[in-house]
């Protein structure tokens, strides 16, 4: 932030965050943070590599295999989210990706599953921004009728949109949690 020309006290309320928070990126001292155990895990998303289609050929997906691996016996709950939630529904429950045209916006999410944790004393819909050009996405019938139970009885389907697709999925116990939406990008992203 220094070469911005910001210093130490010019945002005290993110300082103060940031100097509670975790961030960790992807280097030789992963080996070292997985040394231990944690309550949670926020694995990020990234902007795809360009012309690599599928996630399992992108260049860290041994990287993140280990760490969803290591995270099933170290980690209370893991969110993913964005381009990680993705690769986590391809990896652990085997549902692949699919390419669209670009989804940016706020869109009203139909919540399922009240009952669920995550969701006591929410509304029937929720607000959430999208921004990406793949989408974890099924129909409403398919939704109704439980297709995600037949890739994994405790993945739940808990936010959706017609357009943009899955919001938000999560296990019963919320071990696993895939967020799909993201503010984070723009228009060209």
């Amino acid at each position: 932030y220094r070469k911005f020309g910001y210093k130490e006290g010019d945002y005290p309320i993110a300082e103060k965050y940031y100097s509670r928070c975790l961030s960790l990126p992807i280097y030789p001292s992963l080996k070292e943070f997985m040394g231990r155990s944690y309550d949670g895990l926020i694995v990020t998303g990234r902007r795809p590599t360009p012309n690599v289609r599928e996630l399992n050929q992108e260049k860290y997906w041994q990287t993140f295999k280990d760490i969803v691996d290591w995270s099933k016996d170290n980690i209370n709950s893991t969110l993913y989210s964005c381009l990680s939630a993705h690769a986590a529904a391809e990896y652990i429950y085997g549902l692949k990706r699919e390419i669209g045209g670009k989804v940016l916006g706020i869109f009203e999410h139909d919540i399922y599953h009240t009952d669920h944790p995550m969701l006591k004393q929410l509304e029937e819909t929720i607000s959430g921004a999208h921004s990406h050009r793949y989408s974890l996405s099924l129909e409403k019938k398919d939704i109704s009728e439980s297709a995600f139970m037949m890739i994994s009885p405790d993945l739940k389907i808990l936010a959706t949109d017609d357009y943009a697709g899955i919001y938000l999925a999560a296990t019963e116990d919320s071990k696993t949690i895939l967020f799909q939406g993201t503010p984070a990008y723009g228009k060209h992203t």
